[in-house]
């Protein structure tokens, strides 16, 4: 299996559903990723967020007390794709007892990862199969009306119709989830 690890490109906003969305890149990859978040998703990773009164607890705030109460340390996050094309995640934790997998919400595991630090981890041809536009920066390939290469997948499709401005990419520090746990 080959594995690509993702970096948090950025977030942004849908422009025609009115929802945060959450851009991956694949590590020194053109191949980006898009992910609709709520917008308690989008806040948790925002710098210096703070709770709000009687907003709910998230399942990576209960996580991370855990972990930090053990003496843990998220090591990883792994995703794949699960029923329905729907992604999933494992945690993989180090504690007392030692390495430990554990099943998230993929979103939740994102979200972990990020304020954590860690890698985040995904088979390359899945994200390959995900992959959507490339970023405004990149040039698209030249090829013929007719080539099978411009036909884009409904997944692509649907990406494309999302009208979503992608940030500028981090120029003075190391983009998240790059560095090692």
């Amino acid at each position: 299996m080959d594995r690509l690890q993702l970096v948090v490109h950025g977030l942004s906003w849908c422009l025609h559903h009115g929802h945060p969305v959450l851009v991956l890149r694949g590590a020194g990859t053109d191949l980006f990723a898009w992910v609709s978040l709520a917008p308690e998703d989008a806040e948790a990773m925002a710098p210096a967020t703070t709770r709000r009164p009687g907003s709910k607890a998230r399942a990576y705030e209960l996580i991370e007390h855990v972990i930090d109460r053990l003496g843990g340390q998220l090591r990883q996050v792994t995703l794949w794709p699960g029923p329905q094309a729907v992604l999933q995640a494992e945690l993989e934790l180090d504690g007392p007892l030692g390495l430990a997998p554990v099943r998230a919400h993929c979103i939740d595991a994102i979200v972990l990862a990020w304020r954590q630090g860690c890698p985040i981890w995904i088979d390359r041809a899945v994200m390959e199969a995900l992959a959507g536009p490339p970023a405004p920066s990149v040039e698209p390939p030249a090829s013929s009306p007719d080539s099978p290469s411009t036909q884009a997948s409904p997944f692509q499709e649907f990406i494309a119709s999302l009208d979503i401005e992608l940030p500028e990419p981090p120029s003075t520090r190391r983009e998240r989830g790059s560095e090692r746990c």
